[in-house]
């Protein structure tokens, strides 16, 4: 198996989210055998497990990421955000086995939960599926498993997070990399931060692990505040109830044709 990094994706202004994400991490998967890198601005963690690669100042997130796997050893890292708080035991073994079909397959990216789930089965390999070209969601944020030179030709400099999925996830259907998710989660986690604060799943993951949060650094989400959060996610939850081909119809993706031009922007 070839090296393969973790890369926690943050900034500064989240640092104070480090502490409970890697207390939760390492109580999770204590016996984790990959190097872990911890991507922030100037700011760096102070733990002999974690490894902070300070990129300076954001110029937009996708260029930050671009400049931290710019830091790893190898050509593949398992890329995680720092809210992304696990809540089971990691299998150390099945990570590994899922690490080492990503390699032989040659896979641009293998996404360790299907989120969304995957639209076609594969039948040698009934673990997985295929993220088709054209499906929603293709790339996007959630942990996975990226081959580096696939993940810079989607990061363009101008990229949010949410335009990495938007536009990425068009502009992956004009590369030849393979993108697969496993059908059942390789890693069990939770976002724990919305909209700048802690959310109540996200104190609740960490009061089950034992683990404090100092919400004088981040205040906590009122119901109220959730209930905003919900209700503006109306169109997502109303489109996954809808088959692909009615849904693109209503909510066609964006054109990435401008875009294509210039497809290889990290290299």
């Amino acid at each position: 198996m070839a090296e393969v990094s973790i890369l926690v994706v943050s900034c500064d202004k989240y640092s104070d989210i480090w502490d409970p994400f890697f207390q939760i991490f390492h109580k999770r998967w204590p016996d984790c055998p990959f190097p872990v890198y911890l991507g922030s601005n100037h700011l760096t963690m102070n733990s002999p497990q974690v490894t902070t690669l300070a990129i300076g100042e954001d110029r937009s997130w996708a260029d930050s990421v671009r400049r931290m796997i710019d830091r790893l050893p190898g050509d593949h890292a398992i890329l995680l955000l720092e809210d992304f708080l696990f809540t089971d035991t990691v299998e150390t073994e099945r990570v590994k086995r899922l690490v080492e079909i990503s390699q032989q397959e040659r896979l641009g990216c293998l996404r360790l939960g299907p989120y969304p789930a995957p639209t076609r089965r594969i039948s040698r390999l009934p673990e997985f599926g295929e993220l088709e070209r054209g499906s929603d969601y293709r790339v996007s944020t959630q942990a996975a498993i990226w081959r580096l030179s696939t993940l810079r030709r989607l990061l363009h400099p101008s990229f949010s997070a949410w335009q990495f999925e938007l536009m990425g996830s068009p502009l992956s259907n004009h590369l030849p990399d393979q993108f697969w998710s496993v059908w059942a989660p390789a890693l069990a986690y939770r976002h724990g931060v919305e909209r700048g604060k802690w959310m109540r799943q996200g104190l609740a993951i960490c009061h089950e692990a034992g683990v404090a949060v100092d919400l004088s650094k981040r205040p906590p989400m009122s119901a109220k505040d959730e209930a905003q959060s919900r209700s503006s996610n109306w169109k997502s939850r109303i489109a996954s109830c809808l088959p692909r081909a009615i849904r693109q119809r209503i909510w066609p993706p964006p054109s990435v044709d401008h875009l294509l031009a210039d497809v290889h922007w990290g290299d």
